[in-house]
């Protein structure tokens, strides 16, 4: 995730248009791919269970909001404060650049074609 910040928070550095924040909020959608596709695995793999029939409305929303909560705070500690950004910048500036930064974008893209996926393969 380190890497996908810097790789970000540089495209937007040359841009000149707020770095840190598009680079959290790229981390925080990518994040939110992610756990979206493990949701939809382990719903299909536990015959249902974060389906409507289980969970009332209010709880889903709360688990929901609870999540999404606890990924933006942990994204702008790790990524929010200078001295820390800083550190993470340098070790991955000094690194070798394995991806190009339109591949790492795609990566939300990819993650919801896989729950799509999954999401048409569950309902056969």
């Amino acid at each position: 995730m380190d890497y996908i910040f810097y790789k970000i928070y540089s495209f937007y550095q040359k841009k000149r248009y707020i770095p840190v924040t598009m680079g959290i909020n790229f981390l925080l959608v990518l994040e939110a791919c992610i756990l979206f596709f493990l949701v939809m695995v382990f719903n299909f793999s536990t015959n249902q269970l974060f389906s409507k029939d289980h969970l009332s409305k209010g709880i889903f929303y709360m688990i929901y909001y609870g999540i999404y909560l606890v990924l933006i705070i942990l994204l702008i500690r790790r990524y929010g404060f200078k001295e820390r950004r800083d550190r993470i910048i340098e070790k991955c500036r000094n690194g070798k650049d394995s991806f190009k930064t339109w591949q790492i974008a795609l990566l939300p893209v990819l993650f919801i074609a896989l729950s799509v996926l999954v999401i048409a393969i569950g309902k056969k």
